[in-house]
């Protein structure tokens, strides 16, 4: 995306596309100059009574209650307006999570092992103790401290 084409969703500039699934894409975004960049996640549906923005809702709901929960990306901001439109898009932002790729690259068995058992912890925990199952695990993308986000 050239300079001149980046789009504006909210207070955010959107970069580069970093996925997309059915339901939503993700973006590297920037808010202002100095800032880090996020992963600024968009949901596709913009009817707010169909199952995948309910799950959108669902989402952003239990990232805000749930901020201390370990081995979750922590909710940065979100908009969930009443009337979404394309002048006011629902979006949630979070840290960019590190590729397990690069975090585990040149490291032994023993600590991909070690990584792995704690993203199944987390995964496990959050079933256990919230009844939360993650929808999409894309295992390139997370690491032992971002596994369910």
């Amino acid at each position: 995306m050239s300079e001149q084409q980046r789009q504006i969703v909210g207070p955010w500039t959107l970069h580069e596309s970093l996925g997309r699934g059915g339901n939503a894409t993700v973006w590297k975004a920037t808010r202002s100059a100095g800032e880090p960049v996020v992963a600024l996640k968009l949901i596709n549906s913009k009817k707010v009574e169909r199952e995948p923005y309910q799950r959108f809702v669902r989402e952003i709901e239990f990232l805000r209650s749930h901020q201390e929960v370990p081995g979750l990306l922590p909710l940065l901001d979100a908009n969930l307006p009443d009337l979404p439109g394309r002048d006011d898009q629902p979006w949630l932002a979070m840290p960019i999570a590190t590729p397990i790729t690069n975090a585990l690259e040149g490291r032994p068995l023993a600590d991909v092992v070690a990584a792995v058992a704690v993203i199944a912890d987390t995964l496990a925990r959050l079933q256990r103790d919230f009844g939360i199952a993650h929808r999409d695990i894309k295992p390139a993308t997370c690491t032992n401290s971002t596994a369910a986000g």
